[in-house]
């Protein structure tokens, strides 16, 4: 709570209660000597007093000063008046003795004064009057006082905690009250653990005071304390306690000086969730929240926006109910590859983003899909809304949402930009959300519109202060923001919604951990929902004509194809070990018509296309009544050896052929049925240690093909081990 409101006993501002009187006495006698020489009557100096007595009265009352601060005022200023007007008379008479009780005339016992402030007998009646009414105003200003360090008055901030949180309160109370002239008052003192600065709860005056009038001091009050270079005051508001509470935090060791490392977490987590992106100068955490916001990201070159954009990254793609989407057009996809490369070579199991866009015809086919998926969302999943009691799309690992995190805005079409301001306007129902960054916060490089829908902005180092403006308030109504103020690479300014934006130091994010990071959350990457990756995969893409008329182009497989169409840009020259088995299958070819029959997906079916060869042969023979060569019992089986690793023998220790990988896969499927099933680790590891030379990802994949064709379930759902599907026969039988 607040403390008492100071006490003013004296007469003036600058003076104590001796001083104040001492110089209002000098006051009074001037003017009544002044009002002697040029004959005024003693009734005006009675009139001065009393009109200047209810002045005094009716100021300290309008202050909420005490009733005895409102009588000893009074009695001053009407004393002072009865003294002026005493001694401008011009002859006083006082008669002494008894013979003027008794009726009689007295004689001898009359004392005259002559009435003139020139006398000495006027001056030592004023002068004992100043002693008494300066006593005694001290007498009463030493009774408060005691009053307001038992009550924790306005003298003594009401800040527990030990003489340490006392010294502060005061100290700075009295500067931010010097420096500011707003009569504030210090409730509470918090130290900073470790101690490198500290935060006072503050309240500001009731004339009306806002905490803008008082941010505008922050680099006075920083100059005044003698803080060091990097070390800021910061002034915010603590409205949910109310309008006139304030934050100030004050920091006595720069904290954006350090790096400091994005702990190794890749716990699971959801989109609701706060992410993390650094450290304030109070050392708390500073958030962001992508559930239902947008957020744009700016910084110049080596301000660190690049590492505070992997950061981000960090805390999505470990929400097991969000997927990611990437454009970056720079150097191919700069930003995303290191975030797929594990899944590319095979020694992850899904990719960390789901899909990236390295072009600008990939870009365009993104954000064109994103919309359509926006469109329809919402309508397939009403019933869903509808029974959850959500008018928006509700976040689930089997209804994932989607950010699209942009970077290098700068380099994007206009097209492109404009369904980007589209989809901040729109998705958010259907859980479709975008993360925008650039080199500039100007609109060259973010549309004033993508600005208004980002409710969480995050600058890091720039050296012009009209971008800080643009991005936080262009309207310059929450005052200037200094780009001194971050002085050190990876330092910046975050705010959230209308909140003043405050000073953070942003996790290090080392380039080899996004490797570590993007295997740890291979396994928690949810897929798109069937229902919106369906709507993502047939777009109308806006084109030309020959005659210069708009038109359309429908492309499909635009969803589905995006891994085969992009990571032969960002990886170039690279064999890609995901999804396709290695080696390759071989392939059948029908001896009749001499054409490649497409790679067999297992030896099931190239049993059956052997066949079917078969029976086309011996339709021909017996039509053509000719003789033909004889047919093949059966199939070659040393392509068997092709599946297995080198100096692996094709048959096993009975002499029985080894069945093709992908056989053996369900075989062990079968196996795990009653024991709890099986996941594509232990599969891998199995046929590993059998000989062959299956990769995770391909066990993952054909497993993953077999659960959509019914021949494997997940009772369990997405992540859980595997068992035999309604459509599985036993494998060990078709072999």
């Amino acid at each position: 709570m607040a403390g008492r409101r100071r006490i003013d006993w004296s007469f003036g501002p600058g003076h104590g209660p001796v001083s104040g009187v001492l110089n209002a006495a000098g006051s009074a006698l001037a003017l009544t000597m002044v009002a002697d020489l040029a004959g005024i009557h003693p009734v005006w100096s009675l009139a001065a007093g009393t009109f200047t007595a209810a002045a005094a009265a009716a100021s300290a009352m309008w202050h909420r000063m005490p009733e005895r601060v409102v009588c000893y005022r009074i009695a001053c200023w009407m004393g002072a008046g009865l003294w002026s007007a005493w001694t401008l008379t011009d002859h006083i008479r006082i008669g002494l003795g008894i013979g003027q009780l008794i009726g009689q005339q007295p004689q001898g016992w009359v004392i005259s004064l002559p009435g003139s402030p020139w006398t000495w007998s006027s001056v030592t009646t004023l002068s004992i009057g100043t002693v008494v009414a300066a006593f005694t105003g001290r007498a009463l200003q030493a009774d408060q006082n005691t009053a307001d360090r038992r009550d924790g008055g306005d003298d003594a901030p009401a800040a527990a905690g030990g003489s340490e949180h006392e010294r502060i309160a005061a100290e700075w109370q009295k500067r931010i009250r010097d420096v500011t002239n707003i009569k504030v008052t210090v409730v509470g003192v918090q130290l900073w653990e470790p101690y490198t600065g500290f935060t006072l709860d503050v309240e500001l005056p009731e004339d009306g005071t806002t905490v803008g009038d008082l941010k505008r001091y922050e680099e006075p009050l920083a100059t005044s304390a003698g803080l060091p270079a990097g070390c800021n005051v910061e002034i915010e508001s603590n409205a949910a306690v109310n309008r006139r509470a304030v934050i100030v935090k004050v920091a006595t060791v720069d904290a954006t000086a350090a790096d400091h490392h994005l702990p190794e977490d890749y716990s699971p987590r959801t989109i609701n969730d706060d992410i993390s992106i650094g450290i304030q100068s109070n050392r708390q955490e500073a958030t962001i929240n992508l559930r239902y916001s947008c957020a744009v990201l700016v910084g110049q070159t080596d301000s660190g926006k690049s590492n505070q954009l992997n950061v981000i990254t960090t805390g999505l793609v470990r929400c097991t109910d969000a997927i990611v989407w990437a454009i970056d057009l720079s150097g191919n996809g700069r930003y995303p590859r290191p975030w797929v490369r594990a899944y590319h070579e095979g020694r992850a199991p899904w990719p960390a983003i789901d899909w990236v866009a390295p072009t600008e015809d990939e870009a365009l086919l993104m954000v064109l899909a994103a919309i359509q998926i926006i469109n329809g969302r919402t309508a397939i999943y009403a019933e869903r809304m509808h029974t959850e009691g959500e008018d928006k799309i509700k976040a689930a690992p089997d209804l994932p949402e989607i950010v699209i995190v942009v970077d290098e805005m700068g380099t994007l079409p206009e097209e492109v930009k404009d369904h980007l301001k589209t989809i901040s306007d729109t998705g958010r129902g259907a859980a479709v959300r975008t993360v925008c960054c650039a080199l500039e916060a100007t609109s060259y490089y973010l549309p004033r519109p993508l600005i208004k829908q980002a409710r969480e902005r995050i600058a890091m180092r720039v050296t012009d202060e009209e971008q800080l403006q643009w991005l936080f308030d262009n309207q310059w109504s929450r005052g200037r923001f200094d780009p001194a103020r971050t002085p050190h690479r990876g330092s910046g300014l975050w705010a959230t919604g209308p909140t003043i934006p405050a000073v953070f130091k942003g996790w290090r994010m080392e380039p080899a951990r996004i490797d570590r990071a993007s295997i740890a959350v291979a396994e928690l990457r949810p897929e798109l929902d069937k229902p919106s990756a369906d709507l993502a995969e047939v777009v109308n893409v806006p084109t030309r004509d020959k005659y210069g008329m708009k038109t359309e182009q429908q492309v499909a497989g635009v969803y589905s194809g995006r891994e085969e169409r992009t990571y032969p840009l960002m990886f170039p020259g690279s064999t890609r070990r995901t999804p396709a088995p290695e080696p390759a299958e071989p392939k059948i070819t029908d001896q009749t018509e001499g054409e490649p029959v497409d790679q067999a997906p297992d030896l099931d079916q190239a049993l059956a296309n052997l066949k079917a060869a078969q029976e086309r042969m011996a339709a021909a023979a017996e039509a053509a009544d000719d003789e033909l060569p004889p047919l093949p019992e059966e199939p070659d089986w040393s392509i068997v050896e092709s599946w297995l690793k080198p100096g692996v023998p094709a048959v096993d220790e009975t002499g029985k052929r080894r069945p093709h990988p992908r056989t053996r896969m369900r075989q062990l499927v079968w196996d795990a049925r009653d024991s709890g099933g099986i996941g594509p680790t232990e599969v891998q590891r199995r046929l590993q240690e059998e000989g062959y030379s299956t990769v995770y990802a391909t066990a993952a994949e054909w497993m993953r093909t077999d659960l959509a064709a019914d021949i494997l379930s997940q009772p369990g759902g997405h992540k859980t081990p595997y068992f035999p599907g309604p459509k599985m026969g036993n494998p060990y039988q078709d072999h």
